[in-house]
């Protein structure tokens, strides 16, 4: 009997948690638009939030859940989440994986608008770059997993999804069809030009779903990770876990900067962004300190080597830091079955808008996500039966290609403007007629002879951005990760 085909657009912790679930099920097919270890888990510097400690409760996580997302999440959504959270760990811990232990015991760390100590981490802050090894090991010679291809459009018949058009780097196309499709490409924060995101992050799944005709939702929920490092080369994540030991925002003068918060620097990550992107436009610089850290170095090796790539001196103690695009809460709606509004098109992890995080992300919850809603996808493929076979008939036509009067970089810049850590209704309508006048890419406009690698990716940045534009016109409240000015908060409540 023919094995059932998955695909599995991506090659993170999500995608590699659903496909070694799925290992006795299905044919697996992973696309990966750089090499497999491209994306963002690899970078993941934070842990995984899972209650473990003794004094520690699950009701306890499920509140900071709420409270960091503004209690626009979706309950029954994070109630999934956080209780299933502790038997995945386990079944992770089986599978061969090693979290930071002293005497058999996790050393569980604490991190922004947690109430207690409940992060499980490996290799200090190497907890992604250590997952990402662990799974490609458990997945070797079991998969097939093909690199340096984009995924470029969605294949539909009779309004289901029935497969996948890619080209490699040498512009070759290829189509591949399964029972299922599986979008685990990640956000869209590389659409800003501070970020912390692997650079490939442009959103390029949300734009082939919506191109396909998939919902999307909460795309103007952005999250702003606080402590971005300026180093000479680049701009890099300084994880939480370091204010969680004890570090502390500071101006040049050394003043706290978050004392005056009930939660200090572990304030919910939005909070702190917005106090920080406040005094940076009043020209004031902001600090890390991190001199009351005790065993930085060895707490944090992958953080100290890039603060040594980056001619930034730790013995002084005091890392400049700015807001930056981090991680992006929206995405293509799906239900509890993870399905999008697509028939046969799924989506886990941050491509997807679950409703889990709400208006903002709690920390060290998106690794969590990947595990738990990885694994629930797995659950319900497995009982699917397979599609009945078909002809595939092209449902969308070639579109001329127009030329594109905007460059990557200046988009990145216009968003950053725009759709930053502070908004300005005023200043989203004049967006608004600056997208107006470039042309936008809403169906399929892949088969001409003239389209480049970076032309595929413009247009889909392109894309996302005016979504994300009009999802933040149409969010008139400022809430969680979406900010308005103050006078426009106020004329709201007016």
């Amino acid at each position: 009997m023919k094995r059932k085909q998955l695909i599995i657009i991506g090659t993170g912790l999500s995608a590699c948690q659903l496909a070694y679930n799925l290992l006795n099920d299905y044919d697996v097919i992973m696309l990966s638009k750089g090499d497999k270890q491209t994306g963002n888990t690899v970078k993941a510097q934070g842990g995984i939030a899972c209650v473990m400690g003794q004094h520690d409760h699950l009701d306890s996580h499920i509140h900071d859940t709420l409270m960091a997302g503004s209690f626009l999440n979706d309950v029954a959504q994070v109630e999934k989440l956080i209780k299933n959270a502790p038997n995945v760990m386990q079944s992770l811990i089986q599978s061969g994986f090693i979290f930071d232990q002293v005497v058999g015991q996790f050393i569980l760390g604490k991190e922004g608008a947690h109430q207690h100590r409940r992060i499980l981490h490996a290799g200090g802050d190497q907890t992604g770059k250590r997952l990402t090894c662990h799974y490609h090991q458990l997945l070797q010679d079991k998969v097939t997993i093909i690199e340096q291809t984009t995924a470029v459009d969605l294949l539909k018949q009779e309004g289901r999804c029935v497969g996948v058009r890619t080209v490699n780097h040498s512009l070759e196309r290829q189509d591949y069809f399964a029972d299922a499709v599986v979008l685990a490409t990640g956000g869209y924060a590389g659409i800003f030009q501070h970020h912390s995101n692997d650079p490939l992050m442009t959103g390029d799944g949300i734009a082939i779903g919506y191109r396909a005709g998939a919902a999307v939702k909460d795309l103007e929920f952005i999250q702003f990770h606080p402590t971005l490092a300026i180093g000479h080369q680049q701009r890099f994540l300084i994880s939480e876990a370091v204010r969680g030991e004890g570090a502390r925002l500071v101006n040049g003068r050394g003043e706290y900067i978050m004392a005056d918060h009930p939660l200090k620097d572990l304030a919910p990550r939005d909070v702190v962004s917005q106090v920080l992107y406040t005094r940076n436009q009043q020209g004031e610089a902001t600090y890390l300190d991190i001199r009351s850290v005790k065993g930085f170095q060895r707490r944090f090796p992958q953080i100290t080597d890039l603060l040594h790539e980056n001619s930034i001196d730790i013995k002084q103690g005091l890392i400049p830091v700015q807001p930056g695009a981090h991680f992006t809460m929206g995405g293509l709606a799906v239900n509890e079955q993870h399905e999008t509004t697509v028939p046969h098109l799924y989506a886990i992890g941050e491509v997807a808008a679950t409703g889990v995080h709400g208006a903002n992300r709690l920390a060290s919850n998106s690794l969590l996500e990947a595990l738990v809603f990885g694994k629930d996808l797995a659950d319900v493929l497995r009982n699917k039966p397979p599609m009945s076979p078909g002809t595939y008939v092209p449902e969308d036509l070639p579109m001329k290609v127009q030329p594109l009067d905007m460059s990557i970089e200046a988009l990145k810049q216009a968003n950053e403007t725009y759709l930053g850590v502070v908004r300005s209704q005023t200043a989203l309508k004049q967006f608004e007629k600056e997208l107006r006048a470039l042309p936008i890419t809403t169906r399929g406009a892949i088969d001409h002879p003239t389209k480049t690698l970076e032309r595929y990716t413009s247009e889909n940045m392109l894309l996302v951005s005016q979504l994300v534009l009009q999802a933040a016109l149409n969010r008139k409240e400022s809430i969680g990760a979406h900010k308005l000015t103050n006078k426009e908060k106020q004329a709201v409540r007016q």
